[in-house]
């Protein structure tokens, strides 16, 4: 995965289809983690996978063809 954008609480990725779920969810875990010791309410992370910027959302057709992310 390569960070491509940062856009306030946001960040645009490049990920290879095959490691998208998975890439998904360790950049999910460490923006979650990233304020864990400052923000005492619990946070939430959502993320999107995308084929082009503003595009459907494709997370649900990835895990048909590869698996749910560990």
């Amino acid at each position: 995965a390569r960070m491509v954008l940062t856009v306030h609480d946001e960040i645009i990725a490049k990920v290879p289809e095959e490691n998208a779920l998975e890439a998904a969810q360790i950049m999910s875990e460490t923006m979650i983690a990233s304020c864990a010791d400052e923000i005492v309410v619990r946070m939430k992370c959502d993320a999107e996978i995308v084929r082009v910027w503003s595009g459907d959302d494709i997370t649900d057709e990835l895990k048909e063809k590869y698996g749910q992310a560990s």
